[in-house]
Formats: C-alpha cells, structure tokens, sequence
C-alpha cells in the first residue's frame, strides 16, 4: 500500500509538472476558455466591452485574429512600433503609411506590406485592392491568422495546415492540398527580446516544403506557371549562386565570406542541414523558396519583402529606425553601400562605385 501511494504521488506530481511547463498551445489544442467565453460575462463585467452581446463562435475578441493577437501581438506579430525581430514580421506595418522614394518617383505603401488580416480591434482590416490571393482565389475577406494556422492545434511547424486540412472559419472549407514545411522554430518569444530575437545563431531553420506549402493559396506565383512569373522556387541553387551567397558579405566585400559563418537570416534557404542555431552557407542541394525574400506576415517593405525590392541602395529606402536590415546580432550589411539584397546569390554589385562615374572628354 505503502508503495501504491509513493507511485500514485509521484504520478500526480509528474502530471501536475508536465502541465505546468506546456506552453498555452503545447501537444495540440489549448484551454477552451484561453479563446473563448462561454456567456460574454465575468464577476458581472462583459469579457468583451466591445461586444456586450457577444462574438461569434463564443470568442472572447470580434474576430478571430483580434483574439490571437490578445496574445500574440505581445509575442512580436503586432508591436506598437514595429521593433520587434521576428521571423514572420510584424504585422504593425499594414497599419501604417510608409513613404519611398526610388529614382524619383515617389510612392506611399501601407496595406502593401503583407497579409492584411480581419483584425478591425487592431487597426488591421482585409486587403481594400486585392480580393482574393495574389496567384490564387482564397477570398482575402476571410484572410486571418486561422487561415494559415490552425487554432486548434497540430504537430506541423507553427500549426499551419497540412494537405487534406480545411481553413477554418472559411465558407466551403477552403481545403490545403500540400503538406505543411518541415522546420524548426525559434521560441514563442522570438523579437521580445534579445534572447528571442532572430540572429545569426539563432532564427528558424527552414529544411523543406515551404514553397510548395505557400502554393496552397498562391500557386500562380510559383516558376513555370506563366510567362511572367518565373523566378525559380523550391529548386537547388547549384553550384555557382551556393559559391556566391557563401562568399558575399556585404556590397564592398563580396570575397571574404565563408561557408562556416556565411548563414544570414535576412536571406534564408532550406537545407538539410540547418538548425536554429547554424551559421553554415549554402550547398549546391540547398534551395530557394519563397520566405528567401519575402516575410511571411509583413515588412517594412512593399509586397512583404525582406528588403525593398526597387531600390539601388537600401539606405535610401527603410524606414528611420525598422531593425530588419540593421540590429541582427553581428550583421555584416554596410548599410552606408549595401546594395539589394538579391546580390547574396547573384552577385552583380562587383562593379559597384559609390558615386556616379563622369567620363573624362
């Protein structure tokens, strides 16, 4: 008996840890009453002041991402201004008005900058040009957090959708026809602080299927498609553009770079290989894919890309104080010359002069 109850306590306090330690969406789905409310009340007050007769699916915020981000804009998805460092990006920046200027034309961009969710409780609201998916037919009205992830959870990288999945509070059930990617995140806390931040050592480490997960909803975008939509996705790069990303360091060192430490988040790739925490380049077998240049949520840039895709040189283009290009552990970017970013694979910056060159008569 006396061994009976040494176990059984054991056992309790084994389950009473275990649970303890599980974050809130650990081992599948969360606590109901985390997301939703039962009647709109507690202790007499409306859970949601906003909505005294309640939410539909008994949410405890008006839509869907307006509830996930109740946690999560704390957790780098929406920041009041944009500093946080993590890899998806932060969704601060469909709210707001962002000016360019490239070769004299100059431009405003705001719903541009990524996913523009149904998050009305956040300043976030669907996409007023683009009515379904650039490349696809997902009905951007329906665009939210739960359109990619599933709120009840699963086993797949960040709980996104696998092939056979339906998006949830979709009319249809809008279904997923390729796998989630195999990758391994950050901690939950990635971009609150520096032990979170995405760095060097330290960021998700994409292994494979992001492209072809992404094509769920944008499949027009991927190469062969049309005439018009070519760059290559989910394709080794070969030897030649591997030698180049390991060797670029930055526009005025495009030599120095080596395979051993020439990893840099702001141009991911999917390896094998990789870990949260390597620093290694590239091989001829790693690939391109879609999160290689652009941000999966949104960016300080147009078309949620990592860097602005239509300037010459970066410094004339992000925004004063975003830190994607500038406050990476170690980042070797001169951004007083940095020249696009696509250059890490593709290298045509060697004839790069800071200043324009005027033909002696």
């Amino acid at each position: 008996m006396k061994r009976l109850f040494v176990f059984m306590a054991a056992l309790l306090f084994m389950v009473g840890y275990s649970t303890a330690a599980m974050a809130f969406h650990d081992a599948g789905v969360a606590r109901c009453a985390g997301c939703h409310t039962m009647h709109n009340s507690q202790g007499g007050v409306a859970v949601d002041l906003d909505s005294p007769t309640g939410n539909a699916y008994l949410l405890k915020d008006a839509t869907p991402s307006d509830t996930c981000l109740m946690c999560h804009a704390a957790y780098g998805q929406k920041s009041a201004d944009g500093q946080t460092l993590g890899p998806g990006g932060d969704f601060y920046w469909v709210t707001t008005d962002v000016t360019y200027s490239s070769h004299g034309t100059v431009t405003v961009y705001a719903r541009e900058h990524g996913h523009n969710l149904d998050a009305p409780g956040n300043g976030i609201v669907e996409d007023s040009v683009l009515t379904s998916a650039p490349g696809g037919d997902y009905d951007s009205t329906y665009m939210g957090c739960n359109s990619c992830h599933d709120p009840h959870g699963n086993m797949n990288f960040r709980m996104l959708y696998g092939a056979g999945d339906t998006a949830a509070n979709y009319p249809g059930d809008y279904s997923f026809s390729n796998a989630a990617p195999v990758a391994t995140g950050n901690s939950r806390r990635t971009g609150i602080a520096d032990t979170g931040a995405e760095k060097t050592g330290q960021h998700t480490a994409y292994v494979s299927g992001m492209s072809d997960w992404c094509a769920n909803c944008h499949s027009g975008m991927h190469s062969g498609m049309t005439a018009s939509l070519v760059h290559p996705t989910d394709e080794t790069l070969g030897s030649d553009l591997s030698v180049n990303y390991n060797a670029y360091v930055t526009t005025s060192d495009m030599t120095s770079g080596a395979y051993a430490t020439s990893y840099l988040p702001l141009i991911p790739f999917e390896d094998a290989a990789n870990t949260t925490t390597s620093t290694t380049g590239t091989t001829a077998a790693s690939k391109v894919m879609c999160l290689t240049c652009h941000r999966a949520h949104a960016s300080p840039y147009p078309d949620a890309g990592r860097w602005d895709f239509a300037a010459t040189l970066l410094e004339e283009s992000h925004p004063v104080g975003e830190p994607y290009l500038t406050q990476y552990d170690g980042a070797p970017l001169d951004m007083l010359n940095q020249r696009s970013l696509c250059n890490k694979c593709h290298m045509q910056d060697e004839d790069d002069h800071l200043t324009e060159e005027i033909p002696v008569p």
